[in-house]
């Protein structure tokens, strides 16, 4: 099973203004961990829940708001998605 097939994540909407969120669907129960970092690599935000298996789950972002553009990783387990939002200045 690729990667694909365990973890299903969109960040909602997209281009955002000021806020927004994250629906993932995974396979895999567990920890999840959610990392945004800005373009040059610079940590932002850190979220971590515990995910329940074939759900989707909306997740806010809840951390200070940014006017840029931002990268994200997710992580549960040994499982790994990353993704973009892009901020309107």
């Amino acid at each position: 099973m690729d990667l694909a097939d365990e973890m299903l994540e969109t960040a909602f909407p997209n281009p955002y203004y000021k806020r927004f969120s994250l629906d993932v669907f995974s396979h895999v129960m567990g920890a999840r961990t959610i990392e945004f970092f800005l373009w040059n690599g610079e940590g932002v935000h850190l979220q971590k829940n515990f995910v329940i298996a074939n759900k989707h789950v909306v997740i806010p972002f809840t951390g200070k708001p940014q006017n840029g553009s931002l990268l994200y990783t997710i992580i549960i387990k040994d499982h790994r998605a990353s993704g973009m939002v892009v901020g309107i200045n």
